[in-house]
């Protein structure tokens, strides 16, 4: 996700700010959410783009497996969402210089996988094609950046109304504006205010609600085992509505040929995501444990992973279609070889984000560095000869 800034902040359930301050710099809770979310993405565009709910969808078992995998897949973008509300829930200050970063991650990743997978292809880039690497945000080169642009110069406002108003009152405006955009989408959905099916900025103000509420006022589950089990009952419903969609008439005339529970605004998607998350925050972690120290060397280049491979002549020429021998498996194995596919690509993904990482903050502290040398030198009186004149090379 775009959001960066793990900075401690005041725990729900009323930890003073001193208590905050001792703590660790990062959340590994938060960092393995992100991780988890864009590994998610993964399998979605696994299944669906990628082709094997093409191929297994034409079984029975098939068919089932791929809407679990869907079902478990489409609360990445919803825990996207809610991480920003969790992590930004008392932000103060529009940070320009944060969006600019990431405008320019963007605007980089673009650039060297539009450049990589023209070669690997040998399709050329059109008109087109550069014109959306050139300007990704309103080309809608990638979908969820533009949602969350438009999101962004409205955070500090709404930390500071939510911080004026009392928990009764964001409780209720949270839930408010979720049943409002969400339950629309079960039935005669007509997209009354313009939700794009969530891909919009509106949809994600409304789950940065629902993650500031998470962060300010909820306390960590005391079982955390029964968030996990929660999303799993929440996937299941969705997988059984799609059963009753096959199997009973007057569910398909009514409801239509897809599953209104597989979208980012199905009330079971925005639950698993919000149960999730809770999750992730209330799991004990321990700082120094191997499953912190892999969440926080992965975190940073999740949202770059979902730059890579949503690139649209990445995903155009390189993606579709790409794992459809997967769904040709028998049913025993074909979710594993999903699930395998889906993780290897996130690694390999994330990989290549740390070394371009890497290389982007090297190249920018030699530029800043040659710029701060250069500004010292010109603030610097000239040197005088011993003629009284300026000194200069020959």
């Amino acid at each position: 996700m775009p959001d960066t800034d793990s900075t401690p902040l005041r725990a729900a359930g009323g930890t003073p700010p001193a208590a905050a301050e001792r703590r660790p710099a990062r959340l590994p809770g938060v960092d393995m959410a992100r991780v988890v979310a864009i590994a998610l993405v993964c399998l979605v565009h696994v299944v669906k783009a990628g082709g094997v709910e093409s191929v297994a969808g034409r079984s029975v078992v098939g068919a089932y497996e791929t809407q679990l995998l869907c079902a478990l897949g489409y609360v990445s973008v919803d825990l996207f969402a809610l991480v920003s509300g969790y992590l930004l829930a008392r932000t103060r200050s529009f940070r320009a210089g944060r969006f600019l970063r990431l405008y320019a991650d963007v605007w980089t990743v673009g650039l060297l996988s539009a450049l990589v997978a023209s070669h690997v292809t040998g399709v050329a880039l059109h008109a087109g094609d550069w014109r959306g690497i050139a300007f990704p945000m309103t080309r809608r080169a990638y979908w969820y950046f533009s949602a969350y642009a438009g999101m962004y110069p409205f955070v500090p406002l709404l930390a500071a109304g939510m911080a004026s108003v009392s928990r009764r009152t964001l409780l209720a405006a949270t839930l408010a504006a979720l049943a409002l955009f969400s339950l629309p989408v079960l039935y005669d959905f007509e997209d009354p205010f313009v939700l794009k099916r969530g891909y919009s900025s509106l949809w994600l103000l409304a789950l940065f609600l629902a993650g500031a509420h998470l962060r300010l006022h909820v306390p960590p589950a005391k079982r955390p085992w029964t968030c996990l089990a929660g999303v799993f009952a929440c996937a299941a419903w969705t997988v059984a509505f799609f059963a009753l969609e096959r199997n009973v008439p007057w569910v398909d005339r009514t409801f239509g040929p897809k599953n209104p529970f597989l979208t980012y605004l199905s009330p079971t998607t925005v639950g698993g995501a919000f149960l999730l998350l809770r999750y992730f925050v209330s799991r004990p972690w321990r700082p120094d444990g191997a499953a912190a120290r892999l969440a926080a060397f992965l975190a940073p280049a999740a949202f770059g992973v979902y730059l890579w491979q949503t690139q649209p002549f990445v995903f155009r020429n390189l993606f579709e279609g790409s794992f459809r021998r997967l769904g040709a498996l028998p049913w025993p194995i074909l979710p594993w070889a999903v699930l395998g596919a889906a993780l290897g690509l996130f690694l390999a993904l994330a990989l290549l984000e740390k070394a371009r990482l890497r290389l982007f903050d090297r190249a920018a502290r030699h530029v800043a560095a040659a710029w701060r040398r250069r500004r010292q030198a010109a603030s610097l009186p000239p040197e005088r000869g011993a003629d009284g004149g300026d000194v200069v090379d020959a």
